[in-house]
C-alpha cells in the first residue's frame, strides 16, 4: 500500500483559481453583492467599512504588518514600527509574521465567508437555491 496514493502540488502551475488572499481583500469593494445587499439579514461588510471607513482594510493592514509599516485608514490605524524598539529583530519578525497572519484569517478570510453566507441568504430569499447553493458551497 506504500505509495499507492501519491499526490503532488506546484504552486505556481497547478493552482489555476484565479484567486488570491490579495485578491479577496481588495474586492469587496467592487463587489456590488456586499456592498448592496438590501434583503441580506447579516451585511457584514457595512460594519467593517463602517468602522475602518476604508475598503481596502485588510490589504492595508497586511501590507503594513508584512512592511513593518503604518497603515493608512481614516480610523483603526495601526503602527508597526514601534514595537521594533520593544523586542529583538527575531521576535520583531515573528510578531510582524503574527500580525499578518491574524490580518489574513481575521480580515480577509473570515470576511469572505461571511460574504459568501449573506450572499446566500439574499439568493435564498430571492428564490434562486441554485445560486444560494453555490455561495453557500463557497463559504
Amino acid at each position: 500500500w506504500p505509495g499507492l496514493l501519491r499526490y503532488s502540488y506546484r504552486p505556481r502551475e497547478d493552482n489555476q483559481n484565479g484567486v488570491s488572499l490579495q485578491h479577496m481583500s481588495l474586492t469587496l469593494e467592487h463587489d456590488a453583492d456586499v456592498s448592496v445587499c438590501q434583503n441580506c439579514v447579516f451585511d457584514p461588510f457595512v460594519y467593517y467599512l463602517d468602522f475602518f471607513d476604508e475598503p481596502s482594510y485588510a490589504d492595508n493592514f497586511i501590507e503594513a504588518a508584512l512592511g513593518g509599516t503604518q497603515t493608512s485608514m481614516k480610523r483603526g490605524n495601526h503602527d508597526f514600527t514601534t514595537i521594533s524598539s520593544l523586542m529583538n529583530h527575531r521576535h520583531y519578525l515573528k510578531a510582524l509574521a503574527a500580525a499578518a497572519k491574524m490580518g489574513v484569517r481575521v480580515l480577509t478570510l473570515w470576511m469572505e465567508v461571511m460574504r459568501n453566507l449573506a450572499k446566500g441568504s439574499r439568493y435564498c430569499t430571492e428564490g434562486d437555491a441554485s445560486e444560494a447553493t453555490h455561495s453557500w458551497d463557497k463559504a
